[in-house]
């Protein structure tokens, strides 16, 4: 047997809210933090809160007459929080994250002692590789832009971070810095320099 619910009108809702007391409200936006935290959302909680009754005052979520308003508004925002979850956007976003954190983690491991040969090995690698770098910069000295992203690569930043600090937040700059870059590392392998 299913149990017949009959919900709140808008009307009925928005009465409710606006008899809610400050304290009610700030319980509401603890669970906003709480969800963001647990969930870990791109999104601050006032818009998690915001999200909810707008969907709430936009019919697309309802609340049940008989549970109590901050509950039913705590089970919308739980509910939205879940949809953010399982959204493809915020999943990439997440595994970005935990791949920052392991990297972060991993650094300061060190399973293996390398042998003499490995860090001899190794020290000629990155000679060879520093070699390399500054031919890129000599090639580019006059180009100031592909001279920052360049900069900031070598500083490990990831391409979000190089296009917000060193390009105002502009991804076009950004794309087409990178572009120049690459046409002139294809234009220095052509001519025979060796990256």
């Amino acid at each position: 047997m299913s149990k017949e619910y009959s919900y709140l009108s808008v009307d009925q809702f928005l009465q409710g809210y606006q008899a809610l007391t400050d304290g009610d409200v700030s319980r509401l936006v603890g669970v906003c933090y709480s969800l963001r935290n647990v969930y870990r959302l791109q999104l601050e909680p006032k818009d998690l809160m915001q999200e909810a009754l707008t969907r709430i005052i936009g019919s697309e979520r309802r609340i049940p007459e008989d549970v109590p308003l901050v509950a039913g508004i705590a089970n919308v925002i739980k509910s939205i929080a879940n949809d953010l979850v399982n959204s493809a956007s915020n999943r990439a976003w997440q595994l970005e994250v935990v791949s920052d954190e392991t990297d972060e983690a991993m650094s300061d491991v060190s399973v293996f002692g390398a042998s003499p040969e490995d860090e001899l090995l190794e020290e000629q690698e990155v000679a060879a590789v520093t070699e390399k770098v500054k031919a890129i910069f000599v090639c580019f000295e006059n180009d100031s832009e592909v001279l920052s992203l360049l900069r900031s690569i070598t500083k490990g930043l990831k391409a979000r971070d190089i296009v917000k600090n060193t390009f105002g937040g502009s991804q076009v700059k950004y794309d087409t810095t990178r572009k120049r870059l690459m046409r002139g590392i294809a234009k220095m392998k052509v001519e025979g320099a060796e990256i």
